[in-house]
């Protein structure tokens, strides 16, 4: 990133068509090119372009020779970028886990009510 400090990852993150694109390509182990990742994000395609050229020139993604982008992860910022990402996709998963048992545990009382109620009236 030229004439900015490399480490700062408000830069990087600076839309919502960066955010998202960043986010997709965390969670991937390969890249994707533009219409994959205009589907992925659900972002016009022009905003994918904007989005990844700004990245490119700011050293945080890389544009491979086929036209397929990747996160540079070699980079301290990138490093920063998907721990960042990777730790928000782990607290959505715990969170639902800890929703799902919540849930269960509902339907249980639920099924022990009707058990209950169908025994004391026989139907």
């Amino acid at each position: 990133m030229k004439g900015k400090d490399p480490w700062k990852l408000a830069d990087a993150l600076s839309s919502d068509a960066r955010f998202r694109v960043l986010q997709v390509l965390s969670n991937l182990d390969e890249g994707l090119g533009l219409r994959a990742l205009e589907r992925a994000t659900a972002l016009s395609i022009r905003s994918v372009q904007v989005a990844t050229a700004g990245l490119v020139r700011d050293g945080v993604l890389v544009r491979e020779g086929t036209g397929i982008y990747v996160l540079n992860d070699e980079t301290e910022l990138g490093k920063r970028i998907l721990r960042l990402f990777h730790f928000l996709r782990d607290e959505r998963i715990r969170e639902r886990s800890l929703n799902l048992g919540v849930r269960a545990r509902r339907v249980v009382e639920l099924c022990e009510e009707v058990a209950q109620f169908v025994n004391r009236n026989g139907t």
